[in-house]
């Protein structure tokens, strides 16, 4: 049963039971907010770009807010998912940094330490930077990136040098 098929069984259902008018109306009101089908098929607001085939030739990333080669697109039966290798490779690196830096948040002992404080604002840096499009634009998540990666690397002591 589809979602289409079960609104319109528990609208039938629903009128069958005996209750007042407004218990109904509040019921049915209930069903269409969380269960009416939305209209579908809408139109991209920036469509991929297909050839004579209809083939994809360049799609739009959401993060760089530019259309790509269909080869620089990560892409799935045929379809683009909406961003380029190189974003999601650092969006990707960025939630690795975010785990290190949360396993390192909690290995502290003192979760109230100025370190603890850095670490909570660079946790939050990362997580809201790797979704803006333009930090991913102006490479300032390359560079957050960077900087954050130089400090996670583990300390080399004298007898590893």
């Amino acid at each position: 049963m589809n979602k289409t098929e079960l609104y319109n069984k528990m609208i039938e259902d629903v009128a069958e039971i005996k209750m007042s008018k407004a218990a109904m109306e509040q019921l049915i009101t209930i069903i269409d907010t969380n269960m009416k089908p939305k209209a579908g098929g809408g139109s991209s607001k920036n469509p991929a770009i297909l050839d004579e085939a209809g083939e994809i030739v360049e799609a739009y990333c959401r993060y760089e807010e530019a259309y790509f080669p269909a080869e620089d697109m990560v892409m799935s039966k045929g379809k683009s998912k909406g961003y380029s290798r190189v974003a999601i490779g650092r969006w990707n690196k960025a939630q690795r940094l975010v785990k290190k830096m949360t396993e390192k948040y909690m290995d502290l002992a003192d979760p109230m330490s100025d370190e603890a404080k850095e670490i909570k604002v660079t946790i939050k840096e990362l997580k809201e930077c790797s979704l803006s499009p333009s930090c991913h634009q102006n490479g300032s998540l390359a560079t957050l990136l960077e900087t954050v990666e130089e400090t996670t690397k583990p300390v080399k002591t004298e007898k590893e040098a």
